[in-house]
């Protein structure tokens, strides 16, 4: 067997793919008698350990609500299902809050999805792009009239998550103990921007307003094809100016440029 062909088989037993079972370990690699499955459990085991210490990293609340035990064997079910097709170990928790939607886990704990959403959206916080956003101070400078005709940008790593859980409070738990925990979970939705500033990530609570202004800042729309009546323009601008002061914008009109 060519060295490549040796090379795609071991990912295969690494990985715990089923095609690599058809063939005999000792028709493809040699060791001394008796070595050659202990030697390949290691590759497996590592790999499956690697898989977990970084989801793990990832997702810590998920791993504190299951434990151990269970959020390894989750890790396994979702490596199996999802293949990543990054070769960074950062990327690969991408699908989680996906895969876990159907998982069986989800029936008993619901709010587990939209947890792993969360702390998805504060992976990609910390590693997002660190640009320089917008200040209230620069915006005032051009006039109402200006600011409304430009497009809104969201910082990078900006993003909301809603919840029909209090899937940020559950989150700050992550490392209180067991005793200490006692949280009501049902109706109490939220809706929480997830940004950075500086090395800090950031979660907040927001109004409808707010997380509808993200939502559609999202898609590069205007605010003046979101001011609607004057009833509503007030507090359309009073949620503006928060996420402004919040500092989840860039420089609003950066792609259209000064008028």
């Amino acid at each position: 067997m060519r060295l490549r062909d040796q090379q795609a088989w071991l990912l295969q037993v690494a990985t715990g793919r089923e095609p690599a079972r058809s063939l005999a370990p000792e028709a493809v690699l040699e060791a001394p008698s008796g070595l050659l499955a202990e030697r390949l459990a290691v590759y497996e085991g590592g790999h499956r350990a690697r898989l977990v210490e970084a989801l793990a990293n990832d997702y810590p609340a998920v791993r504190r609500v299951l434990g151990e035990g269970a959020f390894g064997s989750l890790v396994v079910r979702y490596e199996r299902s999802f293949r990543s097709a990054s070769h960074d170990l950062g990327r690969v928790g991408e699908h989680l809050a996906r895969f876990l939607e159907d998982d069986p886990l989800a029936v008993e704990l619901p709010f587990l999805p939209d947890l792993a959403r969360l702390e998805w959206a504060l992976a990609e916080a910390f590693v997002a792009v660190d640009d320089e956003p917008v200040t209230w101070a620069s915006l005032a400078s051009l006039g109402p009239d200006a600011v409304a005709d430009r497009p809104l940008r969201l910082r990078a790593g900006t993003s909301l998550v809603r919840s029909p859980w209090p899937v940020s409070e559950i989150w700050r738990l992550r490392e209180r103990a067991d005793g200490d925990v006692d949280l009501a979970l049902e109706g109490r939705p939220e809706a929480i921007v997830v940004h950075r500033a500086g090395l800090e990530l950031r979660t907040r609570q927001v109004s409808e307003t707010e997380a509808s202004l993200i939502e559609r800042a999202a898609q590069g729309v205007r605010l003046a094809d979101l001011a609607g009546d004057d009833a509503g323009a007030p507090a359309l601008v009073e949620a503006f100016r928060a996420l402004v002061s919040a500092g989840i914008f860039v420089d609003v009109g950066a792609e259209r440029g000064d008028e």
